[in-house]
């Protein structure tokens, strides 16, 4: 009889679903996978991957599968004009070793193969009794009950119904989600909208494959094509391009027909040979960009296309789902193995949500920047790209903001090192008997204290028997064979790091005691229910104070110059896209604004007849304030994110300078 009580119940089994019933399978918990397709998709429909996913599938034991296979291999990515002519590039030749590799031991950029992957996936979590798959079943209902959550679902072959129990419910169900829309939260559209058409394809010629597809993918920046052509393993190749109202392919997909037809067209306009290519699906995709505000709502949790919607711009969809199901499957892990309260899921939208936030603005913005038509910007973009394939720093700064993985600010992390929250390189160890193996061998699926000098007292005892904590001694433990952990603790001003076993830092520093004390407290601060409670030594966060008032300065100088050159600046198309927080034209006109009301009031010190201009500025600038708190007032948590403080700094000056020196004129 199949069980009818699981530890959580799974809804889809793409490569996130899949990935996290193969981590809560390693935590020992129960779980029951539900997909309305039996097969696996025959076809890709992600292509890069990145150095932090196979990180993770190493974790889970499946990347030895997929290398032996060669199922990925490292990509690079180059950008190129509409007629194909380079542009610029973000290769290991141009980025280096340290940047590309070193890091965490694989390579950042990697095309690979979907199906294959996903089989890997799910016949890695078959060999456990802990998990039961449930392929071919369709959900008719999901309910949270407070004591537990329950799901009912319809076998689409037989038309039997079957109802199971469940701690908790995760929606790794795509961009439809059923589990997202249970959530019942606003979601935060960033009005970006495009349609692409894409073509999938094999070409068995390995020559004709070698000569006219890249070695990765190519973004080709095409006012009318805009698009990008890819290719990953075992002679796939896809085609992504925009539906343009001037184009052959900017009509309306009725029919088969009408795919077949602008597929054709497509593949033509690019100039490659039809006969070559074996067309293996042709489909009409809609790029949007959305995600909720809140991932977690009772024993309901989304994850992956579930809880954030991205074009594929910043090649990160796929793996910002593959961090999540890491980042989730600890918190479930913690609650159910009885170490923290339920309000610990919380901070899986509090970790998750902010990088992600990020993520799909960088992609926003890189989709803008492919697909302009403005002419002055499309050489402008084109000269910034040229530059990068000239020199190197620029390479390397252009490709960190074009991935953007920033760390976690809040959640379950420390707070008291500038380390925490961020990611944990992995450098290579050896064993007592010379054994060499990457980090994260030594640790497993375990919170982990690395430290160069012997951590004792009565926390490390507890972290090593209440939870099962790794303790390693660098030279005792282990050898640092290369130096690069050693290194990291030098450059860091760091003894001793405390690592989760998503590979995330909870916190760094001299004692390695006080690290576990640490973490025992930031644990006993999560009760069964209520909100998280604020904790004592977090980040003040001054330093973003500061660096976001700079960065108002600097976007004051930015507007000064859009107010005389608009179109120098910024896209007048742009004001379209006032839904994206930060467009550069509001950007513009804000600092236009602050920037001239500025210079006023420096002419109000020198100048007693600029009484009535300094009192309007004052004004004004107070009304720019009461504004803008109005407005986080209203958003809520969600209004007031770091890019506020700056201009409510400038702002506010404004206004009490303002009335300080009309008042001062007036006397």
């Amino acid at each position: 009889m199949p069980k009818t009580n699981y530890d959580v119940a799974i809804i889809g089994c793409g490569p996130v679903g899949a990935t996290l019933a193969n981590y809560l399978k390693h935590y020992g918990h129960s779980v029951a996978v539900f997909e309305r397709y039996k097969d696996v998709y025959f076809c890709p429909r992600a292509g890069g991957i990145d150095d932090e996913s196979l990180r993770n599938f190493d974790t889970i034991g499946i990347y030895d599968r997929l290398n032996k296979n060669g199922d990925f291999f490292e990509g690079d990515l180059a950008f190129c004009d509409k007629d194909e002519r380079p542009l610029g590039a973000f290769n290991r030749r141009r980025l280096g070793d340290e940047l590309m590799f070193e890091y965490a031991g694989y390579y950042k950029q990697n095309m690979f193969h979907q199906p294959n992957m996903e089989t890997a996936l799910r016949e890695a979590y078959q060999d456990s009794d802990l998990v039961d798959s449930y392929m071919g079943y369709d959900m008719l209902e999901i309910e949270d009950l407070s004591d537990t959550a329950k799901l009912k679902a319809k076998c689409l072959n037989t038309g039997e119904h079957i109802e199971i129990d469940a701690k908790y419910i995760v929606g790794c169900d795509g961009a439809n989600s059923m589990v997202r829309e249970a959530l019942g939260v606003e979601i935060t559209d960033f009005n970006y909208s495009e349609d692409y058409l894409i073509v999938d394809a094999n070409v068995a010629d390995k020559q004709y494959l070698k000569s006219r597809f890249p070695d990765g993918a190519k973004f080709i920046l095409d006012p009318i094509y805009a698009g990008i052509v890819g290719q990953s393993p075992h002679g796939h190749v896809r085609l992504d391009f925009r539906r343009h109202t001037d184009s052959v392919i900017g009509g309306e997909f009725a029919t088969e027909e009408d795919y077949i037809q602008a597929g054709n067209e497509l593949i033509a306009a690019r100039n490659f040979d039809l006969d070559k290519l074996e067309i293996v699906r042709r489909a009409h995709y809609t790029f949007e960009a959305k995600t909720p505000v809140k991932w977690r709502v009772g024993r309901f949790m989304v994850a992956g296309d579930a809880a954030h919607l991205t074009p594929p711009w910043s090649g990160q969809g796929m793996n910002m789902g593959i961090r999540d199901a890491a980042n989730i499957a600890l918190k479930i892990n913690l609650v159910l193995s009885g170490k923290a309260g339920a309000s610990i899921l919380d901070t899986y939208t509090q970790e998750r949500r902010p990088p992600s936030l990020k993520t799909i603005k960088a992609a926003v913005q890189t989709g803008k920047f492919m697909e302009t038509t403005n002419p002055i910007l499309v050489g402008l973009r084109n000269f910034g790209l040229r530059l990068s394939g000239m020199f190197a720093p620029i390479a390397r700064a252009q490709f960190k903001n074009w991935q953007n993985k920033p760390p976690y600010k809040e959640g379950l992390i420390g707070g008291r090192h500038k380390v925490s929250g961020t990611w944990m390189i992995q450098p290579n160890f050896a064993d007592r008997f010379g054994n060499v193996q990457r980090m994260d061998k030594f640790i497993g699926l375990n919170f982990a204290l690395l430290s160069t000098g012997m951590p004792n007292g009565k926390n490390v005892h507890r972290f090593m028997t209440e939870l099962d904590g790794v303790v390693l001694k660098v030279g005792v433990d282990f050898q640092d064979i290369d130096g690069r952990f050693m290194a990291w603790c030098k450059e860091n001003d760091a003894h001793s790091v405390l690592v989760r076993p998503d590979r995330y830092i909870f916190d760094a520093g001299t004692d390695g005691d006080a690290l576990c004390a640490s973490l025992f407290n930031e644990l006993g601060n999560f009760g069964e229910d209520g909100l998280i409670e604020e904790r004592s030594g977090r980040k003040s966060m001054r330093g973003m104070k500061i660096y976001n008032g700079i960065n108002g300065a600097l976007y004051s100088v930015y507007g000064l110059l859009g107010a005389f050159a608009p179109k120098i600046v910024f896209d007048a198309n742009a004001i379209e896209q006032v839904g994206v927080h930060g467009s550069h034209s509001i950007r513009a006109l804000w600092g236009a604004i602050c920037t001239m009301g500025l210079l006023i009031l420096w002419h109000g010190l020198k100048s007693h007849s600029a009484r009535a201009t300094t009192l309007i500025v004052a004004l004004v600038s107070t009304g720019l304030v009461a504004a803008r708190l109005l407005g986080v007032a209203m958003d809520g948590t969600e209004g007031m994110v770091s890019d506020q403080f700056g201009p409510l700094v400038i702002e506010g000056v404004m206004a009490v300078g303002g009335l300080l020196i009309w008042r001062n004129r007036t006397n």
